[in-house]
């Protein structure tokens, strides 16, 4: 009798919520409405398209890393002046990349965003074609190489940048980066060690085919992204700031994310200025493998340790702890470089990197959501991405610089001079920048944004 009672009960209640729906106004009506979505199933943390987006970013990983090592590794044994090569590849990358960035983000905004994201890939499978193809006269092509670089480059973060943040769900973002981490992290261990044996085993070339097969596989699978085009976009730079102006006291959490962004590019310049170190004291790319791979194992550990024992606004006392400890392992490779110093010197340099390129990648793509600014992703993304590229030309113009100058008055010895006093220069810039992201995340927390 009592379960007939709840029945007829409940009955009656839901034929009370018919007649309101009938009789009562609107707000009522969406007020039920809004009831009933709440029940719905919860949707995936992650799509397939987000699985995608991982797998290829994953890939591209691999050709990241191919690029700045063991391309830097290769123009360094088949240059005189490395460090002068070294220097325009990367200016002209970067200069090739940023002008191309601005260009592209005024038509991006208006189209299907993964068309250059293939357009990305398809260029980058013809930069290693062009590897290939030109041998040991890449020394004497590094502008137009870094010039293509750099486009593919322009393609590939106009594009991901855009479907990062709109693809996936604010709820998903520390997942999804989270798992980004992950997947970069076991790419940098296992990757470094294969295509260093590679390398050494058979040639260089022979990696440049394998890494080329790998962009053809990333190109395959990025036609599971499904990015659609955006109605009634647009690119204004001028309305952007105009927006940033009206945010009143919150103003300054973009315009700090920029000056960050600069800071950043000036300590872009350690991963190239590491590999020739490791070169001048091991030549031997098996061995620059393992060193990195080891440096991957402990940045894997030290990402561990930081989400477990770290919360957003609290870090600053660890994150300069970190930053003094780089400084000081690079003040004593710039006094005296030997095996076991550029062991600890790149194994703390590439442990510890990772602290703040988690936390600065959180912070730059979780601020204009919270700030209810998503129309305007377009351009915050390019203004990053210019402050980015103008201090990686900045600084890999002094190492052009100093590698003509260097080599011109001392020859040899001039280059490692130059290659020490440089790598202590970024190293220094990446303690200030370990700094500024804990301060910055503390005014975050302050306008709960993280």
């Amino acid at each position: 009798m009592r379960e007939t009672r709840e029945k007829d009960s409940q009955k009656s209640s839901e034929q009370k919520i018919v007649a309101n729906k009938k009789t009562k106004s609107p707000e009522f009506v969406a007020e039920v409405l809004t009831e009933e979505i709440v029940v719905q199933p919860k949707k995936k943390a992650l799509s397939a398209t987000n699985i995608s987006q991982l797998i290829t970013h994953s890939f591209n990983e691999v050709i990241s890393l191919f690029v700045t090592t063991f391309l830097i590794s290769y123009i360094y044994s088949v240059s005189t002046n490395y460090m002068l090569n070294i220097g325009l590849f990367y200016v002209f990358n970067y200069l090739s990349m940023g002008i191309f960035y601005l260009i592209i983000s005024k038509i991006i905004v208006k189209t299907n965003r993964v068309i250059f994201y293939r357009l990305a890939l398809v260029v980058k499978a013809g930069f290693i074609v062009l590897i290939i193809f030109v041998g040991k006269d890449l020394a004497k092509l590094v502008m137009l190489a870094g010039g293509l670089y750099g486009f593919s480059e322009a393609c590939y973060w106009s594009s991901f940048n855009l479907m990062k943040n709109e693809l996936v769900r604010k709820s998903s973002m520390k997942l999804y980066s989270s798992l980004q981490q992950i997947f970069g992290r076991i790419i940098s261990v296992v990757g470094p060690i294969v295509l260093g044996t590679i390398i050494d085993a058979e040639s260089f070339l022979t990696s440049a085919i394998v890494v080329a097969v790998i962009v053809v596989i990333q190109l395959i699978v990025s036609f599971i992204i499904k990015s659609n085009r955006p109605e009634g976009s647009n690119f204004d730079l001028k309305d952007f700031f105009k927006d940033v102006k009206n945010l009143g006291e919150k103003k300054s959490l973009v315009t700090q994310m920029f000056g960050l962004s600069l800071c950043y590019g000036l300590t872009d310049s350690v991963a190239p200025l590491n590999t020739i170190l490791v070169m001048l004291v091991y030549n031997s790319n098996a061995s620059l493998g393992y060193i990195s791979a080891l440096a991957a194992v402990a940045s894997i550990l030290i990402l561990v340790f930081l989400s477990r024992f770290t919360k957003p606004g609290k870090n600053i006392l660890i994150y300069t702890t970190i930053g003094l400890f780089q400084l000081g392992v690079a003040i004593m490779m710039f006094l005296g470089i030997n095996k076991t110093v550029i062991i600890i010197y790149t194994i703390v340099y590439g442990g510890f990197q990772y602290a703040h390129k988690y936390s600065f990648d959180v912070c730059r793509n979780v601020l204009l959501k919270r700030l209810n600014m998503y129309s305007s992703i377009d351009e915050y993304q390019a203004i990053i991405e210019s402050c980015l590229l103008s201090t990686r030309i900045i600084m890999y113009g002094m190492i052009a610089l100093f590698g003509y100058i260097s080599y011109t008055v001392a020859g040899t010895d001039g280059l490692v001079l130059s290659a020490k006093i440089l790598s202590l220069v970024s190293m220094s810039f990446i303690f200030i920048l370990n700094i500024l992201i804990g301060l910055y995340e503390k005014k975050l927390v302050k306008y709960n944004i993280l």
